[in-house]
């Protein structure tokens, strides 16, 4: 027998679009296929799974199910109306899902290498940079508490599953971040137009961490005191910088390069 959501339900996921519900409920919603598969196979916990009676029968959905069943999560039903009313995309894949939130800052002792995200305002930028970050073996993002909320339903979707992945921090001062990994003489390198060239980096190993910065602030000032090296990345077009997440991309891929050895 299949149950479906109730009118209290929809009404929570909808308001869990916003943050000041998300830190009430301590609830956020994970929506999309791949999204719902990767928050089903990791430890976080789950509330529920609601799915649309349109898409129940699609394979991708069944084997989703199936997952749940056993995990113990419970699968709600609705109709494709309700799914987008409660759903911030305009073609939505009629799934998501009701996480729990056991720490608003964060989770974990995390490690290094790692990011520390300054003010960072767009949410799929922060999504793109977890998803990058994850792709090139990093597992532990820290954000200042001007950056975007690391809960937002859009930086759970852009990151196509890897927040669930991912150790984090959120609302921490850098100086709280470099402190608690000073022990290890990490070396800071901070994504600076004016700085050197990212080829010429010199790494001797994964102690270190990468600070990136809004595209309209820029890094806050007072962060640079902690640089080891300011690095750029060079180009030749007219654009006076690049997406922050496309430049995490490109920066992380020859950090990767110089760690493995791989060219």
């Amino acid at each position: 027998m299949e149950n479906f959501l109730s009118i209290n339900q929809k009404k929570k996921v909808k308001k869990l679009t916003r943050k000041k519900y998300r830190r009430i409920y301590n609830r956020f919603v994970a929506e999309g296929i791949k999204v719902v598969f990767e928050a089903l196979k990791s430890s976080w916990d789950i509330e529920f799974v609601c799915i649309s009676d349109e898409v129940k029968h699609k394979e991708e959905i069944e084997k989703i199910i199936e997952l749940a069943d056993k995990r113990g999560v419970q699968v709600l039903y609705s109709t494709s109306r309700d799914f987008k009313y409660m759903s911030e995309t305009e073609t939505p894949e009629g799934i998501l899902a009701v996480c729990k939130i056991c720490d608003y800052k964060g989770m974990g002792k995390g490690k290094l290498p790692l990011i520390y995200l300054d003010r960072i305002g767009d949410p799929g930028n922060l999504g793109t940079i977890i998803r990058t970050a994850a792709w090139f073996g990093i597992d532990f993002v820290a954000t200042s508490p001007e950056t975007v909320d690391m809960f937002n339903p859009k930086v759970v979707r852009s990151s196509m599953g890897a927040f669930f992945r991912m150790r984090f921090r959120q609302n921490v001062r850098f100086e709280e971040i470099y402190r608690e990994f000073s022990g290890l003489n990490p070396a800071v390198l901070i994504s600076d137009v004016r700085g050197n060239d990212l080829r010429s980096v010199k790494l001797e190993d994964e102690n270190f961490i990468v600070i990136f910065g809004s595209e309209s602030h820029g890094i806050n000032r007072e962060l640079f005191k902690y640089a080891s090296q300011r690095i750029t990345i060079p180009g030749c077009g007219a654009s006076d910088s690049l997406n922050v997440g496309v430049a995490c991309g490109i920066v992380l891929y020859e950090l990767w390069e110089k760690m493995t050895g791989v060219e």
